[in-house]
């Protein structure tokens, strides 16, 4: 059946005349919107799944380098500030170094420690075993059936779609940590189910879900590639390389502390 009333008008479609990549949205050369929908629907879905995988990629890398820096770096840069901490003392006892120059350095060693503690469990991620990922498989599939933005009622869409997506990027992580955390919230929020509706409204539902999912993916997808880490490491083809690199920096800069330190000593 044709869209339209009587005199041949089209109804205004319920939708932006723009698309969630800012393109202007045409109707042209379709039988009707319902077949356009369609058709754009499974755009979306495709776009999803395009910007889904990349923004995973991105997180691996970004974890990979967080993984061996924490392995690699961390120790020899906490190495390096208990040196640095404990040459300023020497020097403040030796009264070349005020106090607010020595509890400076004290405050980067506390402070690099307190940041060590908090990515601790990076170490439980990359060391999931095979049967952990299972288990977490499982449950993923269970608990999509709860929090699926397709299942839940439109008026929770915008809830449900931040849930989801932060639990989704938790499994794909093998984040058990942040996984169960995130199944924890789903669990409290018991968003109500949606009815079953007609296959035009389902069609145009599951749209405006997309799309809300498709705008949450761009921005996370835009703050990763403009994180720190992210912009330290993008142009680094060998991750492993570059944080050899770094520790041979490093071990160089402790030698010449314990250079620095021996001659303080012996004063």
């Amino acid at each position: 059946m044709a869209f339209g009333d009587a005199g041949g008008h089209r109804p205004p479609s319920i939708f932006s005349t723009q698309s969630p990549l800012g393109r202007p949205r045409t109707t042209a050369g379709y039988k009707s919107e319902y077949q356009y929908e369609t058709i754009h629907l499974a755009t979306l879905d495709y776009q999803i799944s395009s910007l889904s995988t990349e923004k995973s990629n991105v997180e691996k890398q970004i974890n990979e380098y967080l993984y061996l820096n924490q392995e690699k770096i961390d120790p020899l840069i906490n190495e390096l500030l208990k040196k640095q901490t404990y040459l300023a003392n020497l020097k403040f006892r030796l009264g070349i170094l005020d106090k607010d120059k020595r509890d400076n350095v004290e405050e980067s060693y506390k402070k690099y420690q307190e940041y060590q503690q908090e990515r601790s469990h990076l170490d439980e991620v990359f060391n999931i075993s095979e049967e952990e990922k299972k288990l977490l498989k499982v449950q993923f599939r269970k608990i999509v059936l709860k929090i699926h933005p397709d299942k839940i009622d439109e008026k929770f869409n915008l809830i449900a779609s931040k849930l989801f997506n932060k639990m989704r990027n938790s499994y794909e992580m093998n984040d058990l940590r942040e996984f169960e955390k995130y199944v924890l919230e789903i669990e409290q929020a018991n968003l109500p189910l949606r009815g079953i509706p007609s296959g035009e409204s389902e069609i145009r539902l599951k749209t405006v879900s997309l799309n809300v999912k498709l705008n949450e993916l761009l921005e996370s997808l835009i703050e990763l590639r403009k994180s720190k880490t992210y912009l330290l490491i993008k142009n680094e083809v060998n991750i492993e390389e570059f944080i050899n690199k770094k520790a041979k920096i490093l071990l160089s800069e402790i030698e010449l502390l314990d250079i620095e330190i021996g001659e303080f000593e012996q004063d």
